[in-house]
């Protein structure tokens, strides 16, 4: 078996890093504004969970922005433009 040269669509991953972590801003924005029902039901915890799911994806959307750059810039270095 041989594998097909496919490119990958996000080397970086970037776009699905950006999305869970705006999903995640949805969700505690949505949680912050029933908190009074979540904590009534016992369940006040999942506010935590999405707080704790945005600020990993801060950290994450760091870590793909400072790879993605590097990867660019050394693509960058190793082709240079033609002149004439």
């Amino acid at each position: 078996m041989v594998q097909a040269p496919v490119r990958a669509l996000d080397p970086d991953g970037t776009g699905i890093v950006t999305i869970g972590t705006i999903a995640f801003v949805i969700a505690t924005v949505v949680l912050w504004l029933q908190r009074d029902a979540l904590n009534a039901a016992g369940q006040g915890w999942w506010l935590w969970v999405c707080v704790t799911g945005v600020g990993i994806g801060l950290v994450g959307m760091a870590v793909v922005w400072v790879r993605s750059h590097r990867r660019k810039r050394s693509e960058a270095e190793a082709d240079p433009a033609p002149t004439d």
